[in-house]
């Protein structure tokens, strides 16, 4: 399609029956920014030609697709493209695996990478080898990145390279959950450098960064190497949650002549799931503790549970994901441990007197989990970080 026929279009291709789940909304997932957008939800097998002067991609449920451009014909000339969303996307293992590609991603401002099983690197060479970066980096390559989103994504290790770091001058918000494999934020260059820690420090300076967002990543064990520093003076919100192998926090903090330090000038929070987790930090400077800790806030429940009640059909297997055809659906973030029992006595037509509960599926939880019995209202309002 040709550059400039229509100020503003949305393209849906496929079904958008996206649902709600514990890592974001529908509405977040379509809430187009920019005016020239296309949506595919389960393309299989077919190739995608796009508008060149598209500016947000969302492509979700497309089983087989490994790399953009492995099914999207003349990627490397969608020079706007602003926001690029994958998610559930089961075979993808890179976003691209071409050089002529890289076009894209000295565009985009917003990427968001959800629920992808087997993607583990940004660039797989044509070749087969496996790289988060080709050699050398371009220059260009995420220097328009403001956001970058990675939910539940169990193959991806390492998450950026130290030279790519450089590049991202524009990034704002840096949010990871889920990933259950991911051991580093910036890898070490080079197996020595991991291991000895290197004899130079490197100092990583991100001057617009205001959120740091890691979830629920049980093999992380460093943001940077021992050796680096970060320099964030922008930062606004830091949370460490359930990361229990983190233990230091390499944030540089700015030091007067007098040795005194003083913490970011914008800095409101410092959020974790406990104070044993606070306590357990360790710090460059031993002062940068007790600078930081009035902003330190122990997390809330994450969020509250949400209650699926499914009745009146089956489960089925449409592509390889788990389906519940039709049937009846009763969904509510909170409720009363009697209200609860009441609803599924009605279902099954039981007496609730002579009934209790016992969850036998926990929807979205990134981990098989055994059943456990809900018998009060605590245990109805439980949140999240019991699962």
């Amino acid at each position: 399609m040709q550059r400039g026929w229509l100020n503003k279009y949305f393209l849906s291709v496929g079904h958008q029956n996206i649902s709600n789940s514990f890592l974001l909304s529908k509405e977040d997932i379509f809430d187009f920014k920019h005016g020239k957008c296309v949506a595919f939800e389960e393309i299989c097998g077919d190739s995608i030609l796009l508008p060149i002067d598209i500016q947000e991609l969302n492509i979700s449920n497309c089983i087989d697709l490994k790399s953009l451009n492995d099914r999207v014909l003349f990627l490397e000339d969608a020079t706007d493209l602003r926001r690029c969303i994958i998610y559930e996307c089961r075979q993808i293992e890179c976003i691209v695996s071409s050089l002529s590609c890289y076009t894209i991603l000295e565009s985009i401002e917003e990427l968001w990478l959800l629920k992808l099983d087997s993607f583990s690197v940004f660039f797989r060479g044509g070749d087969g080898a496996v790289s988060s970066l080709p050699k050398p980096t371009p220059p260009g390559m995420f220097s328009c990145l403001k956001r970058i989103q990675i939910y539940a994504c169990q193959k991806i290790k390492k998450l950026f390279w130290p030279e790519l770091v450089h590049n991202l001058q524009n990034l704002e918000v840096v949010d990871v959950k889920f990933c259950l494999q991911l051991v580093e934020i910036i890898a070490a260059s080079d197996a020595k450098e991991e291991n000895e820690g290197g004899k130079d420090s490197i100092v990583f300076t991100l001057p617009k960064l205001r959120e740091i967002r890691l979830w629920w990543l049980p093999e992380l064990k460093c943001i940077c190497n021992r050796r680096s520093t970060m320099v964030c003076n922008s930062v606004q919100t830091i949370e460490i949650i359930l990361c229990p192998k983190l233990k230091r926090i390499p944030l540089s903090l700015t030091q007067l002549d007098n040795g005194q330090l003083l913490p970011p000038i914008s800095i409101e929070k410092f959020v974790v799931d406990g104070r044993e987790t606070w306590d357990s930090l360790e710090w460059d400077h031993p002062h940068s503790k007790n600078i930081l800790e009035p902003y330190m806030e122990l997390a809330p429940p994450l969020y509250k549970v949400r209650f699926v009640v499914l009745y009146g059909s089956e489960w089925s297997n449409s592509g390889g994901k788990i389906k519940y055809q039709y049937g009846i659906l009763f969904s509510f973030k909170e409720t009363s441990y009697e209200s609860l029992l009441d609803i599924v006595s009605h279902l099954v037509e039981a007496n609730p007197s002579e009934s209790a509960i016992k969850m036998k599926f926990i929807f979205n939880s990134p981990k098989v989990l055994a059943p456990f019995e809900v018998l009060n209202d605590d245990d109805v309002q439980y949140c999240e970080l019991r699962l």
